[in-house]
């Protein structure tokens, strides 16, 4: 499988895929040599290999089916493949903002608009346009970078996995994680899950080693971890800001001096995190209708995925009515009871119809 996600990019010439994958290979190793014990590093090396090597085989493949396809956005310099369709949104914005810095502008992308897309820019969006200005605008590099993403994440679940359930529910979710379709699916293309999936687990992570020792430097690193996954998982953003004060209050082996400082401390994190996020957004969190405006997105997203399903919205008639009206509230549609009123009657006219003459 890594031979098939290395061999294609060489047969087609991309050389730059083939460099990103030595550097994102070696980046994982150095995390995995991190996280990972000794006595339990031939299993979650197993895992990690076949969980890289699908990613990477399968990034190339997509990449180069999409090619032979033709689903390409075709800018006025390098045709940008696309599979999804969302992934080829971010890759044009993130190439005419390259162009723009280079001095060589296309004359669609220009600030503040970016061509109608500058809601999309976000922390993908900057990791984006960064793998691009290195290697070059090829869709493969960041779907390379998002398997590697994808790699990390499977570490980071080994971590968090072996600190609350043990060594084998460990080596279980690792498998699971490396190896389940979908996860391996949503790592080979150029959208921003991967990265929200690693800040994630990063966090989950980050809290359970707090936990194990606490300290001021660690809560500043969960800080600025938490604050990019605002422009990938709005709703999650809000539930890991809200979890940060209660893991640093939870902490065991804490005296309740110093718990009671680092948990205001955390709460004041917290705060500013929200506050952020609630300015970037321009809303407001409130409960309970920020937590339905999340809800719906979830929906929305799960949706567009075909990863979820939600329940149609009720249909409601009325007796009388010439239209029907979808209720947004979801409430049940009313049985129609028979109207008390009989319906009319035709009968017969008193005027005879006329009959035409020759």
């Amino acid at each position: 499988m890594l031979g098939l996600g290395i061999g294609l990019p060489l047969s087609r010439g991309q050389f730059g895929a083939v460099v990103l994958i030595a550097v994102t290979s070696a980046l994982v190793g150095l995390l995995f040599r991190l996280l990972v014990p000794n006595e339990h590093r031939p299993a979650v090396g197993i895992a990690l290999l076949l969980g890289l090597g699908l990613r990477f085989a399968s990034a190339a493949v997509l990449y180069f089916g999409a090619e032979a396809l033709g689903r390409t956005v075709f800018s006025s310099t390098v045709p940008i493949y696309y599979v999804v369709g969302d992934d080829a949104s971010y890759a044009e914005l993130s190439w005419g903002v390259l162009q723009w810095m280079q001095g060589r502008p296309d004359p669609r992308f220009f600030p503040v608009s970016w061509f109608g897309q500058a809601y999309l820019i976000g922390s993908f969006f900057f990791l984006e346009l960064f793998v691009f200005w290195i290697f070059g605008p090829v869709m493969l590099h960041i779907q390379i970078v998002n398997a590697a993403l994808g790699g990390a994440t499977v570490l980071l679940v080994y971590g968090i996995a072996s600190r609350l359930l043990g060594a084998r529910p460990a080596l279980l979710s690792t498998f699971a994680v490396a190896l389940l379709p979908s996860i391996v699916l949503w790592n080979s293309v150029g959208l921003k899950d991967s990265l929200a999936l690693a800040l994630i687990a990063a966090v989950l992570w980050l809290f359970l080693r707090f936990q194990e020792r606490p300290r001021w430097p660690l809560m500043l690193v969960i800080f600025v971890t938490l604050i990019p996954i605002e422009t990938t998982r709005r709703y999650l953003y809000v539930v890991l800001s809200g979890l940060f004060p209660v893991a640093v209050a939870l902490t065991p082996r804490l005296a309740l001096p110093r718990r009671i400082r680092m948990t205001a401390g955390a709460a004041l994190l917290a705060f500013v995190l929200l506050s952020l996020g609630a300015a970037a957004g321009q809303g407001t969190y409130g409960i309970p209708t920020g937590f339905a405006t999340f809800e719906a997105i979830r929906l929305g997203m799960g949706e567009g995925a075909r990863t979820s399903y939600a329940d149609p919205r009720a249909i409601v008639v009325n007796t009388g009515d010439r239209f029907v009206v979808v209720d947004a509230d979801r409430t049940p549609a009313p049985t129609l009871q028979p109207s008390a009123t009989p319906a009319p009657t035709l009968q017969p006219s008193a005027t005879p119809a006329p009959t035409l003459q020759p």
